[in-house]
């Protein structure tokens, strides 16, 4: 009787540490090649400002490769950040590490892809531009 009572104790710990790993991302960055998750860029950076939005990472950019900020114009709202933290662990859409709960967040005028590459904070009457971290 102990002996299947521990059995059960293994199995189910082992299979609650496999949903948790499932859960958040775990498998999904082991050995594969893909845009950054938030575990990976505060990783490396603890204190990084990024946002997420549909399942892709955004960084807070002062300047765009071949693009002026200054010609970046806010288009329509995404919504607001819903949470802030600087814990990887269910990091969802609209987390952000640095923007309080409630910051608005915008599209890039005449955006027309699902997912956008700019997004556009409006902080404190100043506008703040986050670029998605893909790779490639």
């Amino acid at each position: 009787m102990k002996n299947r009572m521990l059995f059960f104790v293994i199995a189910s710990s082992i299979l609650i540490i496999l949903a948790f790993i499932a859960i958040s991302g775990g498998f999904t960055s082991i050995g594969s090649i893909g845009n950054p998750s938030a575990s990976d860029i505060l990783g490396g950076n603890p204190d990084a400002d990024i946002i997420r939005f549909d399942d892709l990472i955004y960084s807070q950019r002062d300047e765009l490769y071949g693009r002026s900020i200054e010609d970046i114009e806010k288009g329509e709202k995404v919504g607001e950040i819903k949470k802030q933290t600087t814990t990887s662990w269910w990091f969802w859409d609209l987390y952000a590490t640095k923007l309080s709960e409630g910051t608005p967040v915008f599209f890039e005028d005449g955006e027309t892809s699902e997912t956008p590459s700019i997004l556009i904070v409006e902080l404190e009457g100043e506008e703040l531009i986050y670029s998605a971290l893909i790779e490639g």
